[in-house]
């Protein structure tokens, strides 16, 4: 968690760690693919949150993830810096996820 805050790091990575937990990855849209550039979903700032809204296509380890990594457009006119990596809990309100893949 390079960019993470300590709060982050204390909350986060002792159960990963522990095998307690992981992350899911939740970048792929079904209109973008892997293509961040083309990516649809959008994060608008609301006070001190983020609303997130759209939809991706594969979230890796959705059905045993306790956490999601989800890629999200914040700044539409900026090519740089227009895409925020939120971490959130796979059971937050608002987030559901499809039956997990038996492969």
């Amino acid at each position: 968690m390079l960019y993470g805050t300590e709060e982050q790091r204390k909350t986060y990575l002792p159960p990963v760690a522990a095998g307690e937990a992981m992350f899911g990855y939740a970048l792929s849209e079904w209109n973008a693919g892997s293509d961040p550039g083309a990516m649809t979903c959008m994060a608008k700032e609301e006070g001190d949150e983020y609303v997130i809204n759209g939809t991706k296509a594969w979230v890796t380890s959705a059905g045993i993830a306790k956490y999601i990594v989800l890629f999200a457009v914040t700044d539409p006119d900026d090519k740089r810096h227009r895409i925020t990596a939120f971490m959130l809990h796979a059971d937050d309100e608002g987030i559901s996820l499809g039956a997990p893949e038996h492969k």
